[in-house]
């Protein structure tokens, strides 16, 4: 979606731009003084320059966020915290972890999205709400971690994703 956002960001924020270029060099160009007020013609696409930028920036976030999110695993809970103007912290008791998928590239490094409750919208199809961890440096062990915070949960995440640890290619 991050993507398709962008995609539209570009004509809205090119139009928007065109909006305000247009209608001030009218202004400037009227001879002997436009009337302060014709100043809110352009003024007015402002936002929508400010709106455009903002969705041109938006698939851009996450890498600039990247080096800002500390995931912690105690023997309790999992903690994602995440640092920006204010410090926020998002807890997934371990009851309430269910089944856990790893993605995990050559180099070992990925993510871990976890399953943490099942519910039903109101016309009864069902869903089911996720906890992600997103760019870990060793997902491997984090995963192990993890499962092992349940140990009813350890033995089927094996068996899910492979079991044992891949040899590292030495480089």
């Amino acid at each position: 979606m991050g993507f398709g956002i962008y995609l539209f960001a570009i004509p809205w924020t090119l139009f928007s731009v065109c909006w305000v270029v247009l209608a001030s060099a009218g202004i400037v160009s009227v001879e002997g003084g436009a009337d302060p007020w014709a100043w809110t013609f352009p003024l007015f696409g402002v936002p929508f320059v400010l709106v455009g930028l903002a969705m041109m920036s938006a698939p851009f976030l996450p890498l600039w966020e990247g080096g800002k999110v500390l995931y912690a695993v105690t023997n309790e809970r999992i903690l994602k915290l995440r640092l920006g103007r204010t410090l926020n912290v998002k807890v997934c008791p371990a009851s309430r972890i269910g089944q856990i998928e790893r993605h995990e590239r050559h180099d070992g490094t990925g993510s871990v999205r976890l399953a943490v409750s099942v519910g039903r919208y109101s016309d009864g199809d069902s869903h089911v709400e996720h906890f992600d961890l997103g760019e870990i440096a060793d997902v491997f062990g984090a995963h192990e971690a993890i499962a092992s915070l349940r140990p009813s949960f350890s033995a089927s995440s094996r068996i899910a994703t492979g079991g044992t640890r891949r040899p590292q290619a030495q480089g």
